[in-house]
């Protein structure tokens, strides 16, 4: 082997392997399993904007969709190693790395501030382009209560009280935030709840607020002001269709359950 090609062997081993591995070994990256190989040098399926051209982007896991956004990675970690660190701050939820904010996110090594930025605001326009394509007027079961107001509590991290308005036909006239609260509470007044569903002229109200903490049960407060709210729509000749919780990607209904019916 002449000098001018063990040099360029060198150079090439230098950019796979790393700096400190400059004495000959087998040129092809997949030779040596303990070896951190860079997304460049991998087969196209391990390279997430590849994949995505060629099979889509439902193709990609969460990782490998962040990964592009992530771009480049680090001499040790790999731009989808970064990613999966990245979301297992999160529990691997990115609900939860969306309320985390942009500033947790820069904490983990190989993504700064600006990289932070751009992964939130990303999953922010995901959020937003879903808000504005859910948007149902009428309401036929719980499915569409959750499509109606679930981006509007979903990611926050304190309990929020929304009352949907509806007429004869089921349809939304209004969606009002009633109140906010902290991470296990939020306040409830009867009486303002009453005058806004008098002011939109509903004949049925629904109940929706969120639960931060991750669970899914009705507490027994949750079950009173729902009583509460229950008997002050009968007293003014409208219904109260429903209440429902909204948990990360579930969510439960006091009508589906039979607990509205029992109140």
């Amino acid at each position: 082997m002449s000098e001018h090609s063990k040099e360029n062997e060198i150079r090439l081993q230098e950019t796979i392997y790393g700096a400190e591995n400059t004495e000959e070994v087998s040129p092809a990256p997949e030779a040596s399993a303990n070896k951190y190989i860079p997304l460049k040098y991998r087969s196209a399926d391990e390279q997430p904007r590849e994949k995505l051209m060629e099979q889509g982007a439902e193709s990609l896991t969460d990782e490998e969709l962040i990964a592009i956004l992530v771009s480049t990675g680090t001499k040790q970690r790999s731009a989808i190693d970064i990613s999966n660190d990245l979301l297992e701050t999160a529990g691997r939820d990115l609900i939860t790395l969306h309320r985390n904010g942009w500033k947790e996110m820069e904490k983990v090594p190989g993504i700064g501030p600006a990289k932070a930025v751009t992964i939130y605001a990303a999953i922010e326009l995901g959020y937003r382009m879903r808000n504005r394509t859910s948007k149902l007027d009428k309401i036929s079961d719980s499915k569409d209560i959750v499509a109606i107001i679930r981006n509007d509590i979903e990611m926050l991290d304190h309990e929020e009280l929304w009352l949907l308005f509806l007429n004869n036909c089921n349809k939304v006239i209004k969606k009002h935030r009633l109140s906010q609260g902290g991470l296990t509470s939020t306040l409830f007044d009867i009486r303002v709840a009453m005058k806004e569903a008098i002011l939109a002229d509903a004949t049925g109200v629904i109940m929706a607020h969120n639960h931060p903490s991750g669970n899914i049960n009705p507490s027994d407060q949750d079950k009173n002001i729902t009583r509460e709210m229950k008997r002050a729509c009968g007293y003014m000749g409208m219904r109260l269709l429903d209440h429902v919780i909204i948990v990360g990607n579930g969510y439960f209904s006091f009508f589906d359950e039979g607990v509205l019916s029992s109140l």
